[in-house]
């Protein structure tokens, strides 16, 4: 409590002292002017969650002005979260230098695995063409002895935002190298595109990828894409894919009724968007946001 009181009178302060500067161009301007007018590590952490809860899941969002000028102190601070949450906004803004440290950070095999986790997952939502390079590299390191196997399966999930011909082919030519959570990962990374779902479907009919490989949910997934070619060969190299079973449409109804309008006004959006930024969308948009590999929810 005394935390978020002293938060806000410092903002009243803060927002007062702007008064004679130019009018922000992003409502975020004042909080960055704020960050670095103090020098409390409680009160930038507490500046810092709001913040990032109110853009993250977003790809990108303007840089407000200030920001260069305080990361670097932000970047030194004694506190771990207020670090950690200014990379995390740096990379929605596009900061280079930031980008830069993120990128040294998943290279480092000494550094944390879940700083590294978090680093590689932030640049993935960018769907940056330069984080390409990374993954590829993530990949083909796999299966070489004292190997680091930190981000394999991140890597084979982050590169599902990428259309390239040289992801379907590596993740193929390596897959006996995965282990079994690596190897659903790349499944359905393969899975996630039409050109790359027929590679995997031809690896399937040549035996270098075991059928047992496609799981039920990925044979939908690959119907799903709409493709009546691919379908068919789906059909023939794995199976008809079944119509979904009584008991999941059972669920889907009742679901149905529970989500009326009322209980959706009621939900938690900034929520929501977290479950949708961290599962759906590396495949999926939803109102914009996301990309376009699956269907539009």
């Amino acid at each position: 409590l005394m935390t978020r009181c002293s938060l806000m009178a410092s903002l009243a302060v803060s927002l007062s002292v702007l008064g004679d500067a130019p009018a922000p161009t992003s409502p975020l301007e004042p909080l960055v002017a704020l960050l670095a007018r103090i020098d409390d590590p409680a009160v930038r952490r507490d500046l810092l969650r709001g913040m990032h809860k109110a853009i993250e899941g977003r790809r990108r969002v303007p840089m407000p002005r200030g920001w260069r000028a305080v990361y670097p102190r932000l970047a030194k601070s004694p506190d771990a979260e207020v670090r950690r949450r200014a990379r995390l906004m740096g990379v929605i803004f596009g900061d280079q230098v930031v980008i830069g440290t993120l990128n040294r950070l998943i290279s480092d095999a000494k550094a944390p695995a879940i700083e590294r986790l978090e680093a590689l997952g932030a640049l993935v939502q960018t769907a940056d063409r330069a984080l390409l390079p990374t993954l590829i590299r993530l990949i083909s390191i796999s299966g070489r002895p004292g190997e680091d196997r930190v981000l394999v399966s991140a890597a084979l999930r982050g590169l599902a935002v990428y259309q390239d011909e040289r992801v379907p082919r590596l993740i193929i030519d390596r897959f006996d190298r995965f282990s079994p959570a690596e190897r659903r990962d790349a499944i359905g990374t393969l899975a996630a595109r039409t050109s790359s779902a027929i590679k995997l479907l031809k690896a399937v009919e040549s035996a270098v990828i075991a059928r047992r490989e496609i799981s039920a949910f990925t044979a939908r997934q690959i119907a799903a894409l709409g493709d009546a070619a691919l379908t068919r060969r789906l059909e023939k190299s794995w199976g008809r894919v079944r119509p979904t079973a009584t008991d999941k449409k059972q669920r889907i109804t009742g679901l149905k009724r529970r989500l009326t309008a009322e209980a959706i006004g009621a939900a938690d959006r900034r929520q929501g968007r977290r479950v949708f930024s961290k599962t759906c969308a590396n495949c999926h948009m939803l109102f914009g946001a996301g990309r376009n590999v699956g269907p539009d929810l």
